[in-house]
């Protein structure tokens, strides 16, 4: 969830602008997580019909057919875009391919 908060404020020589973005979220660790049995996963995506995996290209080389399988078997589209993010590969230019 994010919430974006501004302020403005101006005289007669000079305004004002304070602004951030408040961004909360959580994250879960679940054992067995692609484990064909445990919903889990699935159902947190469930009321949107769809998921989009941005994964580090060596996790999916991994576990790519796992997590594939995974969404699948719950019948959920699944969008699959492996990246390399190593130190070099954190950029500005790799945000705007990201999104």
């Amino acid at each position: 969830m994010t919430i974006a908060h501004t302020q403005l404020s101006a005289t007669d020589k000079a305004f004002r602008v304070e602004g951030y973005e408040k961004i909360d979220y959580s994250l879960l660790c679940v054992d067995g997580v692609f484990d064909l049995h445990n919903p889990q996963l699935a159902e947190s995506y469930r009321s949107f019909g769809r998921c989009l995996a941005v994964i580090d290209a060596n996790v999916e080389r991994l576990y790519g057919s796992l997590l594939r399988n995974y969404f699948k078997y719950y019948e959920l589209d699944l969008t699959v875009f492996p990246i390399t993010i190593t130190e070099p590969n954190k950029s500005i230019d790799t945000s705007a391919k990201c999104l």
